[in-house]
């Protein structure tokens, strides 16, 4: 009766906190030390599920940090290092630093992914060391952007720390601007997408926006909107790329830039180039996807002016902000016949040079170029006003002169 009868295969749910066996025992053998028979049993449980468990996790991050000690202690300073550590150190060249580093801790890296981020410890000996890696030479390839990205991932396991940011934003400082946003867009939509408990924890961070833009919203008082502001500048130290996002969104669904410009006094430096990132997304989207232009086409989108509004208002308020991709973008649209990007220049020049003016038109533009015969007809007309001008001076006198007799 029941030949031919499949039964469903049982997944296992993607929910936080799930665990089996296997991961149970593995973290208990990772506390005691027996990393070797621990790793058997950590190889046949799926990529980072074994180190979504905290056992597995706390353990493996000291079992790693172990191995990194070495590496980490020849990036020092002298003084912060003892006698027999400094002998040590001193034996590493710049190959054989880099020999190390990718025989020894990539893989294991590799297979802690963000979740390095539930150590500060770890996070931040990992954070010095890619950064002198990349200084002796390390090769800035795919893998050495998805460390990275695990780092910026890894910021969600932390209560809001400022200083590991800076951390980061140190080691991130070593790339170029377009290799920055690589690891961002690595972050962003492969990391935070592959894993569940990340996925949770951005809807998380979605959450803490939306109910303090509402706050903004309904609050006149200056003070609680101040207040709200401070603690989404907050939040960014944990979710820079999530909180940033939010934040273009809710600017680009209503103009509320200034009061997110007074708030970001106190956010940390790495937080302006991600939103810089975000915004550069978000005007780079097909024409399909956001329209530019209002459903008559006769007017720009509110969405495209008030992002365009916030470039302007950033780079006057924070300079440090680098503009250059944003600019480049637009340089590239007007090439390619696109000239609605022009709107980004003009809110810049008129946020920073404080140039108010409007667009000029064709004889507003000749007069303003000068041509010869505008030159000349322009110094014939200032000959007539200083005549006219001494002659209304005379007269006055005259008048003068007659009015005491």
């Amino acid at each position: 009766r029941f030949q031919g009868f499949q039964p469903p295969k049982l997944q296992r749910p993607k929910f936080i906190g799930q665990s089996n066996q296997r991961m149970l025992m593995a973290g208990a053998l990772f506390a005691v030390g027996a990393y070797e028979q621990g790793f058997v049993l950590f190889d046949m449980v799926k990529r980072f599920d074994a180190c979504g468990l905290k056992q597995v996790s706390e353990a493996y991050c000291d079992y790693v940090s172990a191995k990194l000690d070495p590496l980490h202690t020849c990036l020092l300073p002298s003084p912060w290092v003892a006698k027999e550590d400094a002998e040590i150190s001193q034996r590493f060249t710049s190959e054989e630093f880099l020999e190390q580093l990718r025989a020894n801790i990539f893989d294991d890296l590799d297979n802690l992914g963000p979740y390095v981020g539930k150590s500060s410890r770890l996070f931040a000996m990992v954070c010095r060391t890619l950064g002198g890696a990349l200084d002796k030479g390390l090769a800035k390839d795919e893998h050495c952007f998805r460390l990275l990205a695990y780092l910026v991932c890894g910021l969600s396991f932390q209560p809001q720390s400022p200083a590991l940011l800076n951390m980061l934003w140190e080691t991130l400082l070593r790339l170029d601007i377009s290799d920055r946003w690589k690891v961002y867009s690595i972050s962003k939509f492969q990391v935070s997408r592959e894993i569940p408990e990340l996925a949770a924890h951005v809807g998380f961070f979605h959450g803490k926006c939306l109910f303090h833009f509402k706050r903004l919203t309904l609050s006149e008082d200056k003070a609680k909107q101040r207040q709200h502001t401070r603690l989404l500048a907050k939040l960014t130290s944990s979710a820079p790329l999530t909180v940033t996002e939010e934040i273009v969104e809710n600017i680009q669904s209503r103009d509320s830039g200034p009061i997110f410009i007074a708030g970001m006094r106190s956010v940390c430096k790495p937080v302006f180039d991600m939103l810089m990132f975000n915004m550069a997304e978000n005007l780079s989207c097909d024409e399909e996807t956001r329209p530019r232009l209002n459903d008559s086409g006769t007017n720009i989108a509110p969405w495209f002016t008030n992002t365009t509004k916030f470039v302007g208002q950033l780079a006057l308020a924070y300079p440090f902000a680098d503009s250059t991709p944003i600019i480049q973008h637009v340089l590239q649209q007007l090439a390619d016949g696109l000239v609605l990007e022009a709107d980004v220049l003009r809110q810049i020049v008129r946020e920073v040079c404080g140039v108010t003016r409007g667009l000029l038109t064709k004889d507003e533009a000749d007069c303003k170029l000068c041509g010869p015969v505008l030159s000349m007809a322009r110094t014939s007309s200032s000959v007539i006003k200083s005549a006219v001008d001494s002659t209304a001076t005379s007269k006055g006198e005259f008048k003068r002169a007659c009015s005491k007799f």
